[in-house]
């Protein structure tokens, strides 16, 4: 799970950091870019959902695969209340928001029963502070803008790196001191 969570975060870190290149690069009509502000926010959703999936295998070694049912149900019936909630006031925001929302929820979920019927030590503490620590910096680095797009590309693509290479020392430290 933990490296899952690091991986995750590298390649949201570097998607989100470099969506000004990519979209320009992947996205060749303008009018396609106009909501690319949320993949960052979509890219946690599914962030959510990889853990979710880590976190479900409780129930498959357990023979409790109807809390599998219950998880999905309950990350659905939020899907729905937040959506018909939210897309009226915030639009397609409201729509990202419902999914973060649920996918959160459902991992949450399924954390908490795995740890009831079958316990597995996840560094949950070290998982959160990557994932929010990782959503601050893309939050901070998305409101800097540079004077020209070149600059933006290469500051953006430096930053990726830097990231990178500060989590691979971090984690290296961590997998050999122990």
């Amino acid at each position: 799970m933990h490296g899952f969570i690091v991986v995750a975060c590298v390649i949201v870190f570097a998607v989100s950091v470099n969506l000004d290149f990519l979209g320009v690069l992947l996205l060749s009509n303008p009018v396609y870019r106009e909501g690319i502000d949320i993949v960052p926010y979509l890219l946690l959703a599914y962030l959510f959902l990889g853990i979710y999936y880590n976190c479900s295998v409780w129930f498959k070694l357990t023979n409790k695969t109807h809390y599998g049912m219950y998880i999905n149900s309950i990350g659905a019936c939020i899907t729905i209340v937040l959506n018909v909630v939210l897309i009226p006031l915030l639009g397609y925001w409201g729509s990202v928001w419902a999914t973060v929302g649920s996918y959160a929820s459902m991992s949450g979920l399924c954390y908490f029963f795995g740890q009831k019927y079958y316990p597995i030590p996840y560094r949950i503490k070290n998982g959160l502070t990557y994932i929010l620590g990782t959503m601050w910096l893309v939050y901070g680095i998305r409101l800097i803008h540079f004077a020209s797009f070149p600059i933006t590309v290469v500051a953006n693509l430096l930053l990726t790196g830097v990231f990178a290479f500060l989590v691979y020392r971090l984690e290296r430290k961590k997998f050999y001191s122990s």
